[in-house]
């Protein structure tokens, strides 16, 4: 005999609220609050901005293949923490099967919305990573943040991640994180130079190896 059996899954808060019913009808005295949460991926974000009373922010960022989407982050703690879901700008759902490609889908749109929470104030950012289409380490995020990516002859890598086979050298010098952001200071104060990798204070030269 054959047998056929068809699995479901449920949504986190209609789990939540099962476990809750089978407890109160046991012979367990106890009160129950549902706190339903995911394990990094896709709904952690939502899940969060819900249960602490955030506020929702929209935003157009790329998406892995580096086109423009309608996407959103949050805020909560008063609006001093943005929670974003790396899965809302760089997520495998966002994708066509045909279209999965982790050589070259990017993390750029989450870098994206870390400017966008950094321009609102942000003290503190937390990311929920998972459900994402791309293996470039966050490479995406840091050229969204200004980054650059070299060859040996100081070329902008293209095609990243594929193209980090060629990485010599990562310049840092117009990362977005300006003096004027609270609580960040003044970036100048601690670039490293790629060359000698001292600490110096010049935009244009370091003052201990002398490269510009």
């Amino acid at each position: 005999m054959n047998t056929m059996l068809k699995v479901y899954s449920v949504a986190t808060a209609d789990a939540a609220e099962a476990i809750k019913h089978g407890l109160l009808q046991s012979k367990l005295h106890c009160t129950c609050t549902c706190f339903p949460v995911a394990d990094g991926g896709d709904g952690t974000a939502a899940l969060l901005i819900e249960k602490l009373n955030g506020t929702i922010i929209h935003t157009e960022v790329y998406d892995p293949l580096k086109r423009k989407i309608n996407a959103s982050f949050g805020f909560i703690d008063k609006g001093t923490a943005a929670v974003i879901e790396l899965a809302d700008g760089s997520g495998l759902r966002l994708l066509q099967p045909e279209e999965y490609d982790p050589l070259h889908t990017s993390t750029f749109g989450i870098g994206e919305m870390i400017k966008h929470a950094l321009d609102k104030d942000a003290k503190k950012i937390i990311i929920g990573i998972g459900g994402s289409a791309t293996v470039d380490g966050g490479t995406g995020i840091l050229e969204a943040l200004g980054i650059r990516f070299l060859d040996s002859e100081k070329n902008v890598l293209q095609h990243l991640p594929e193209g980090l086979t060629d990485l010599a050298f990562i310049d840092t010098v117009n990362i977005d994180i300006s003096a004027n952001r609270k609580g960040y200071g003044n970036y100048q104060t601690w670039r490293r130079c790629w060359w000698c990798c001292c600490r110096h204070v010049s935009f244009f030269k370091c003052k201990t190896c002398k490269w510009n």
